[in-house]
């Protein structure tokens, strides 16, 4: 059976970046001349950044219960007032909406006051190497 490619969100730190489905054309060249045109894993990297306040942790992983994401991984703390986690999260399903994923975790950000970043595992470790 053949993999699919997952498409994923990417932020560019400079807008004019030319993009197809998010991710830009560099990345997706890397992704696909380094994996043979897929994906190797359903594992994602995400990062929580903010001003530290209740309940950031329980919205964060409530959203990810309610799209079938497990944390694999999870490292936090909190300097001074600033709440930082980055964790490594994983799906089973191969009908995963990773938009609807990434766009939850960005509303429940918004709504706690904190920046959530969702990539996927191999484009982080891509965009490290570069």
């Amino acid at each position: 059976m053949e993999e699919a490619v997952i498409v994923v969100s990417f932020t560019p730190l400079n807008g004019d970046i030319a993009c197809q489905g998010g991710v830009p054309h560099f990345v997706q060249h890397i992704i696909h001349s380094e994996k043979g045109k897929h994906m190797s894993s359903s594992r994602f990297v995400i990062t929580v950044i903010g001003l530290d306040r209740v309940g950031i942790v329980a919205g964060i992983s409530r959203v990810m219960a309610e799209h079938s994401v497990n944390i694999a991984d999870i490292r936090q703390t909190i300097m001074t007032d600033l709440f930082t986690m980055i964790m490594l999260a994983e799906v089973t399903s191969e009908n995963f909406d990773l938009t609807a994923f990434q766009e939850a975790m960005s509303a429940i950000g918004t709504e706690l006051g904190v920046q959530v970043i969702v990539q996927h595992e191999d484009v982080f470790r891509f965009m490290h190497r570069i």
